[in-house]
């Protein structure tokens, strides 16, 4: 399997299980760019037998894609970075909190030395997100999952990343 399919079910797997059957073939259209990369984005409608009308259903994992892409810059930083057992310790800290602070609250509360490019990459990610239609809730916790699973093998993620920017 390529470096694409492996890291896309990864990925989709840690955020999105519900898409991890299509992870894959969203990826290759995703890299393919032009009007295969634009009907990622387009909104279904649909009918459910006994529903009570036509409703809209987009898939969550391009926008996850999208956002890796678009957060690419300080993803390369935060993956290269020699404090990358400091940023995994609190991307899964954050996830882990019972508290009042939402993750994404948990991490502003940091310095931005060292973690500037984390809180940018939470952002950027977070943003596309939200413009798929998901609550800054649910989008803040995906972007956490997602950013998690990069940083278990960074050397690796940077390579699937440059494939995201760069297709072949």
């Amino acid at each position: 399997m390529d470096l694409l399919n492996v890291w896309s079910i990864r990925i989709a797997e840690a955020s999105i299980p519900e898409e991890i059957d299509l992870a894959p073939i969203i990826t290759q259209a995703f890299t393919q760019g032009g009007e295969a990369r634009e009907r990622l984005f387009r909104y279904r409608k649909i009918n459910v037998e006994g529903a009570f009308g036509p409703g809209e259903i987009i898939a969550i994992f391009p926008w996850v894609l999208r956002g890796i892409a678009a957060s690419s810059q300080w993803l390369f930083q935060v993956l290269s970075s020699e404090n990358v057992g400091r940023f995994i310790t609190v991307v899964k800290d954050s996830l882990e909190i019972k508290e009042k602070l939402s993750p994404k609250q948990n991490l502003k509360a940091l310095p931005d030395d060292p973690y500037e490019p984390l809180k940018q990459v939470i952002d950027v990610m977070s943003f596309e997100l939200q413009m798929s239609g998901l609550s800054i809730d649910q989008a803040d916790l995906v972007t956490f999952r997602v950013v998690r699973a990069l940083l278990e093998e960074p050397s690796s993620a940077v390579l699937f990343i440059r494939q995201l920017e760069n297709p072949k």
